[in-house]
């Protein structure tokens, strides 16, 4: 089983200007209140653009992950394959 913070997660700090974002996205977890515990802030070496696409991607990791660990749950060998990927992969991060 993964180890991570518990969703929900959500995107911050982010504002879309046209075709283009300001500052850098945050990734919190919570709902929208003050002070929300920061779970990761994405940077680019460039446009901000993907990195807002980016950091909505990874706010959903939570919900993802609860998904696939379902599938998984009900015997869904494609779910089962790919849960052992990312449990092995986040035990490759830790160590």
């Amino acid at each position: 089983m993964s180890e991570h913070t518990p969703g929900p997660w959500r995107v911050s700090g982010c504002v879309m200007v046209g075709l283009s974002a300001t500052d850098s996205p945050l990734i919190e977890h919570g709902d929208e209140q003050e002070g929300s515990p920061l779970i990761a802030e994405v940077y680019t070496d460039s446009d901000r653009l993907p990195a807002a696409a980016n950091a909505r991607l990874i706010a959903a990791a939570p919900i993802m992950y609860s998904y696939v660990a379902t599938q998984a749950a009900s015997g869904d060998n494609e779910a089962i394959k790919l849960l052992e990927e990312i449990d092995g992969t986040m035990r490759n991060v830790r160590s």
